[in-house]
């Protein structure tokens, strides 16, 4: 579907000029990837340690719920 429409959008704008496009993608870029390359370079320098022993505690809390789930799963009916 996502696609179609995009398909759909190009096709009223197949006469732009190409400096067109180079600013509608530099602003696409400007506006989704930065952001992420920024935060991506700000966990670099956090340390997460003090975070380690509750982080700890939640996987073994999952891995309980997920033993639970498969040991009801794969019993019987009754």
């Amino acid at each position: 579907m996502t696609y179609a429409i995009t398909g759909f959008v190009l096709f009223w704008c197949r006469r732009w000029p190409a400096k067109v496009f180079w600013i509608i993608g530099s602003v696409l870029i400007a506006t989704f990837v930065i952001p992420i390359l920024i935060g991506a370079i700000l966990c670099h320098f956090i340390d997460f340690s003090e975070f380690r022993d509750s982080w700890d505690g939640i996987a073994e809390s999952i891995r309980t719920e997920e033993k639970k789930e498969s040991a009801a799963m794969t019993g019987s009916w009754a």
